[in-house]
């Protein structure tokens, strides 16, 4: 039963698409960007936007 349950669940994450885009911003636009996002999280509720802010401590 596990087996079969487990085939059915990869099988429909794997249909599912993700995508990830990740950006190094300054940290002066940090704030307009974040509600840029929310107002797209209220308009597309469903659609799974998130955003994540970290900070960057060093680029090469």
């Amino acid at each position: 039963m596990t087996d079969l349950l487990m085939k059915r669940l990869w099988a429909a994450v794997r249909t599912v698409p993700i995508w990830a885009i990740m950006s190094v911003i300054e940290d002066d636009i940090k704030e307009t960007l974040l509600e840029k996002i929310k107002g797209l999280q209220a308009d597309f509720p469903f659609v799974g936007l998130r955003a994540v802010v970290v900070p960057v401590l060093d680029m090469v």
